[in-house]
């Protein structure tokens, strides 16, 4: 359990050094040119920001039950830089079935003086309702991001992200094109599941039994496979249908020995197609959150040496 908490850890910050460079290549809302990209000085550079100065007078912490559409309340981690409640600022979400109180993801948000966001999925840790298997990730989404754009303390601007199972979530956010939505980051995850969890038509028992297995919902297990072939029950977690509605800045990174490497590529390239400019391919030398890695001097700090596609 030790060992899988520490490859979700590295997975998170990772994600939080990646908003950073969402921060720093799309704050000016500029379009993104890929040849000017230095991202070995612009990872350096940026270590020192990850601190920011609103850090030095601590931080305020909450909690808060949301309401979903069906009245379904799911439990909010919220994380408030010092100067967070002097003005409205920007919010980085992120939305787990591993534990909103676990995620790292909030404090470092709020040491980049953003508010930092971590939500428990339905059925998981302090929310309500049931575990669906990323079936309600769309609607929840898009409901929390309208709970938070009308909060007194938010601009309006949501970032979000999410790596392997919380990434998953996240690819299914733009669904009904939240308007508050101004990036994301997208790693070690896959836009369409069933595909995923049914290679070549195939179950992949190990993955998909081993992972419900090790976060205690069973229950799942025979659900997913009364719906072997693809149907309308998996249309919820489907997004090739939706991949035009990703007009905003995307970072998606994978590893080479990643579990879902060629679905997340898969997933990249469709997006790509349809929004060029402003989307980026980050790759790296490693497996899922830094399970089955290859021995590599900078595994551990995979933006020193990335693959960014031009394809």
């Amino acid at each position: 359990r030790k060992t899988k908490m520490k490859r979700r850890q590295s997975c998170l910050w990772f994600v939080g050094c990646v908003l950073v460079l969402l921060g720093v290549v799309y704050g000016n809302g500029e379009e993104f040119n890929f040849e000017d990209l230095q991202i070995n000085n612009l990872f350096e550079n940026n270590q020192n920001n990850l601190k920011a100065s609103c850090n030095a007078n601590g931080f305020n912490t909450t909690s808060v039950m949301v309401p979903m559409r069906d009245g379904t309340l799911l439990y909010t981690k919220i994380i408030f830089p010092h100067t967070g409640i002097l003005k409205p600022t920007s919010v980085e979400l992120e939305r787990t079935p591993y534990g909103a109180d676990r995620s790292p993801l909030p404090k470092a948000a709020a040491e980049r003086c953003r508010i930092g966001i971590s939500q428990d999925f339905r059925g998981r840790f302090k929310s309500q309702g049931k575990f669906s298997m990323w079936r309600d990730s769309a609607s929840d989404g898009f409901d929390v991001q309208k709970w938070i754009a009308n909060q007194p303390w938010s601009n309006g601007q949501i970032y979000i992200a999410g790596a392997s199972a919380p990434c998953i979530a996240a690819y299914m956010e733009p669904r009904y094109s939240p308007p508050w939505l101004k990036s994301a980051y997208f790693a070690v995850g896959v836009p369409v599941v069933h595909s995923t969890l049914f290679q070549q038509g195939t179950f992949r028992e190990s993955l998909t039994n081993g992972w419900l297995t090790s976060i205690n919902e069973t229950s799942s297990i025979p659900v997913a496979l009364d719906h072997e072939p693809y149907s309308e029950w998996w249309e919820a977690t489907d997004m090739s249908p939706y991949f035009d509605h990703f007009n905003f800045p995307t970072v998606h990174y994978s590893g080479w020995y990643d579990i879902f490497q060629q679905h997340s590529l898969d997933g990249f390239h469709a997006i790509r197609a349809r929004n060029p400019n402003t989307t980026l391919l980050v790759m790296g030398p490693g497996g899922h959150c830094h399970s089955g890695d290859v021995p590599h001097p900078d595994t551990q700090r995979p933006l020193s040496y990335v693959y960014i596609s031009t394809y």
